[in-house]
This record gives structure tokens, sequence and C-alpha cells, in this order.
């Protein structure tokens, strides 16, 4: 299990990056894709694979325009986009798990009856004014809602893993 520095002992890029709200943000917004396309909170697996697809420039570029392009043809057709992808996935996971504690501090997601992470009660205020700062932070808000309604019509997690080559 890999642990975090403290706040003030990160790198300024790090602490920039990978801050709890902003990565927070993304796991919100692929919430709501997700909750969009099936009714119900993603699977807490699945959401710890959403900051590897729409973090990394690379792959965020390449993610398909639509729904419509499963997982397993995209993977067919961008097979380079998996290189190394387990390996920033596991390192992301403490400040994806960062990030989820922060926004369900927050009740912005929170857990459902089945285990799911759902949206909570609260609601985020002034993003417009955050989303305009930069059109990349604009850019990686709206794939990582697009991921969350992606990854809904892709199977379980287990499917996912095993498709994305990530070993639990």
């Amino acid at each position: 299990m890999n642990v975090l520095n403290k706040w003030s002992e990160r790198p300024q890029e790090i602490s920039h990056l990978l801050n709890p709200a902003y990565c927070g943000l993304l796991l919100y917004r692929a919430v709501i894709g997700f909750r969009r396309e099936t009714q119900h909170g993603m699977p807490l697996a699945t959401i710890a694979i959403v900051p590897t697809f729409v973090l990394h420039a690379g792959t965020r570029a390449r993610l398909p325009g639509s729904i419509i392009t499963t997982l397993p043809t995209w993977i067919q057709t961008e097979r380079d986009v998996l290189v190394r992808f387990a390996e920033r996935t596991r390192n992301l996971v403490p400040f994806t798990r960062e990030a989820l504690l922060f926004v369900m501090q927050r009740d912005l997601l929170v857990v459902d009856p089945e285990g799911r992470i759902d949206v909570g009660k609260a609601k985020i205020r002034g993003f417009t004014g955050y989303q305009q700062l930069s059109s990349e932070i604009a850019d990686t808000c709206k794939r990582a809602e697009f991921v969350g309604r992606w990854l809904a019509h892709s199977g379980s997690p287990t499917t996912i893993y095993a498709l994305l080559g990530i070993r639990p």
C-alpha cells in the first residue's frame, strides 16, 4: 500500500495536479456519467481507474468520441495506450483514495446500500469559474463524465480490469 507524503512535503507539480479537490471533482463527474447510463452508482473498483483514463493526456486524447465504441474495440485499435496502464493505475490509487475520501466527507459522493459509489446530496458550487481557468481542466472534467458513461457499458469491474490488464 502506498502512503502519501504530508501535503507540505509533496512536490508542487503533484500537489497541483493530484490534489484531492481536483481529483475528487473528476471522480464526481465520472459517477454522474455512470449514473446517467445505469440509474445507480459506480462500483468502487471501477471508480479506481477513472483517473488513469483522464489525467494522462495521451490516454485522454485517444478516448473514443462516443460510448458506442466498446472498450474491447477501443483496446484493439489503441493497444499502445495500455502500455503501463496498470502501473499508472496502481500509482494513482493513493491519490484516488484521498480524493474519494475528500468528496465523501463533503457529501458529494456516498456509498449506496449496494456498496456502490453514488452522488450525494451536496452540490458543487462555483464550478464554472474553475473550468474557465484552463481548457485542459474543462476537457478533463468532460472526459471524466464520458469515461463514467463509457464504463457503464463495459461490463463488471472484473471484466474491465481483465481487458485493461490490471490485476486487483
